[in-house]
């Protein structure tokens, strides 16, 4: 009972401040509920996955909002004769409610701060008639709201096709399935990931190439997205190996893909094909291009940034590549902002995922010599980065990204007018 009551404090300052919020930026009751509903729909999901019998609190879970206070609460309730175990993860279930509490008060507030949010016209609210409108009115670059929605099509069309997939690869010969994974796997990326961003930014914006940022960057950037793909990829690899104690067990379907890229029996352009080139080009279309655009629209580059970084991780679903993506898309972020253009953060995202191919089909009997040994070394989990190698790799992706941002912040040269100007006109909007 105790706990119950202090963990009921930061999850009512949480619903509390998201209902605040949702209700401050409705213009009316009516559509208050159409942001409500999504709303109740996504606690409940939650609360439903945590009535499993199967699935039991660890340190990943414990992190998530909701679901950390509800498991802690069924293992203390089912385990009340011996729930010593458990208080372990109370601290960590306790200070992430609280931080999850204090983002969405930040948000209220932030609602109550917006002059076009508290003084704009209340109206009638119909979705039909708010889709002619978005139709009827368009901008050069999608809205936060558009942005949004975009990835709620694209999670919701991934949970629509899931039994779907998995069925088909099944159903297929064994000796094809292999093959018939990496088909649905680009048909995915076409259709569920770039389709819906392509047919937004066609269909509401008025100007497709800022919004997708189709422009040239100089040659600078094209070298940042050769070289620090190299350099982050063995940081990411080893932080994620010494966090596995904090992650959940691989689903079955995970592993088998990561088999499948192993499996030296593969064609190596068709796994290249499925897991380099298209999710490179169509994840960056969806999240670097529609939604960062949509995000930054406040002028919030931060923001912006920081949003479409975890909407991509979000994405892959799995925990362990939920973390990894989504510091990787805090990179790829960074470089599409100051770069104004797609294609750097494409090439990045190319070469990342080639490494973990290669790595992957690195014989298990290869032993580094003439002092290779010093930088690398084989395990049983295939190749693996020693620290000589990190240190190298950490302070040239410290100087890239440091140089990427250097590269947006005008010289003492320039006009006022260009220094006053928002860092939404200068980085998100320069169609150079």
């Amino acid at each position: 009972l105790f706990w119950i009551v202090i963990l009921l404090i930061p999850l009512s300052a949480l619903f509390s401040a998201l209902c605040l919020s949702l209700a401050t930026f409705a213009r009316s009751s009516k559509e208050g509920q159409y942001y409500l509903t999504p709303l109740l729909m996504v606690t409940l999901g939650l609360t439903v996955f945590c009535l499993s019998p199967a699935v039991e609190i660890n340190a990943f879970y414990s992190m998530m909002p909701i679901v950390g206070a509800a498991l802690l609460l069924k293992g203390m309730l089912l385990s009340a004769v011996n729930a010593g175990a458990l208080y372990v993860y109370a601290i960590p279930v306790l200070v992430s409610s609280i931080g999850y509490s204090l983002l969405a008060l930040w948000w209220a507030i932030d609602q109550f701060q917006r002059e076009d949010v508290l003084f704009r016209e209340a109206e009638r609210f119909e979705v039909g008639l708010w889709l002619k409108h978005l139709m009827r009115t368009k901008d050069a670059l999608p809205s936060f709201a558009e942005a949004g929605f975009c990835f709620v099509i694209i999670m919701l069309l991934q949970f629509a096709v899931m039994n779907s997939m998995r069925d088909a690869i099944l159903t297929a010969p064994e000796s094809m399935r292999a093959v018939r994974s990496m088909q649905l796997l680009m048909i995915q990326q076409l259709a569920i990931i770039a389709t819906p961003a392509l047919i937004m930014g066609i269909m509401l914006t008025t100007s497709v190439r800022k919004t997708f940022r189709l422009f040239l960057p100089n040659w600078g950037f094209w070298g940042v997205g050769l070289l620090l793909p190299f350099m982050l990829h063995p940081l990411s690899l080893e932080l994620s190996a010494s966090l596995q104690w904090f992650f959940p067990k691989l689903p079955a379907g995970a592993a088998a893909i990561i088999k499948e890229m192993s499996d030296p029996n593969q064609s190596l352009w068709l796994i290249l094909l499925a897991f380099a080139v298209a999710p490179g080009i169509c994840e960056e279309i969806a999240f670097r291009g529609f939604m960062l655009s949509g995000f930054g629209r406040r002028g919030r580059v931060w923001l912006a940034v920081i949003l479409s970084s975890v909407t991509f991780g979000v994405m892959h679903q799995i925990p362990q590549q939920v973390f990894n993506a989504t510091l990787m898309g805090l990179a790829l972020g960074l470089i599409a902002v100051h770069s104004r253009s797609l294609f750097p953060g494409i090439l990045f995202h190319f070469i990342y995922n080639s490494l973990s191919i290669f790595r992957g089909r690195v014989p298990e009997t290869w032993a580094p010599e003439n002092g290779l040994q010093h930088f690398v070394t084989m395990g049983p989990d295939g190749l693996r980065y020693s620290w000589p190698l990190l240190l190298i790799c950490g302070v040239t992706a410290f100087v890239l990204l440091r140089w990427v941002i250097l590269q947006s912040r005008p010289a003492p040269s320039e006009s006022a007018e260009l220094l006053t100007e928002s860092s939404y006109d200068r980085r998100l909007t320069d169609s150079k």
